[in-house]
């Protein structure tokens, strides 16, 4: 089963805040994407967000919570 899900990118603004003299902060941003909930081999809840780790060892981080996206994926299983 393929779901739509919004996958989170985490960047390190290290050059823009360096040059003015400020700490680096972590910026979250958030892209449209599809996931076979057949990879998903185990989720965990990372902060407000869901962790999924995939086939092949990969791993992506999805803005669903962790709870709702369990319910779902076990639906599958």
């Amino acid at each position: 089963m393929i779901v739509d899900v919004l996958i989170v990118h985490e960047e390190r603004n290290d050059d823009a805040f360096l040059e003015i003299g400020v700490d680096p902060q972590i910026v979250e941003y958030l892209e449209e994407g599809l996931v076979d909930l057949r990879q998903v081999v185990a989720v965990s809840a990372y902060h407000e967000h869901t962790q999924l780790f995939l086939n092949g060892g990969h791993s992506l981080i999805i803005d669903e919570d962790f709870y709702t996206f369990a319910q779902r994926w076990k639906k599958t299983r």
